[in-house]
């Protein structure tokens, strides 16, 4: 009996791990209301107008949970004060069967930032980047910060430093 329960056990570990296997990356892009979302078939991200995650899914759970005030978003402090990203653009980089790359771009102002998310086919995660360019206006770039947000139900302890 635990013989054919160790052999049904593995076969529905094999067969999960295949459908996840066959699961190729996609990501779809509305260039007019500047959304997105990307999956892999383990993790499933939506990324909204202002370029930040509002809902990050695995295992049918929404890690960001944007309802609470959970999302990833780029911000930064300069001689003007506070900004967050704001692009006025996003594209697909580049997207195959393993790998998909969307970049939201803030190409006005003294800053040009491109802020971008890459998934990867059997990777239970999101990757991220943000390129920052200067323009012939000077700026005075205090800090910039890649936050991310989480759910405080389900991550109920962190820890934030602020040291200026």
């Amino acid at each position: 009996m635990r013989y054919w329960l160790y052999i049904l056990i593995f076969t529905l570990m094999a067969t999960v791990s295949f459908v996840y296997a066959q699961t190729n990356v996609t990501a779809t892009v509305d260039t007019v209301n500047r959304t997105t979302s990307m999956s892999n078939g383990i993790l499933s991200i939506t990324i909204n107008n202002k370029g930040q995650v509002n809902a990050l899914i695995y295992k049918g759970k929404d890690l960001v949970n944007a309802s609470k005030g959970g999302r990833f978003y780029l911000s930064y402090n300069d001689q003007n004060g506070y900004h967050e990203l704001s692009p006025d653009k996003v594209h697909i980089q580049k997207q195959t069967d393993n790998y998909a790359e969307v970049v939201y771009t803030k190409s006005n102002g003294n800053l040009i930032l491109s802020q971008g998310f890459i998934m990867l086919k059997n990777v239970s995660g999101l990757y991220g980047y943000v390129i920052v360019k200067g323009t012939v206006t000077p700026v005075n770039l205090q800090e910039m910060r890649i936050v991310y947000r989480v759910d405080p139900n389900s991550f109920d302890y962190s820890y934030v430093t602020n040291r200026r």
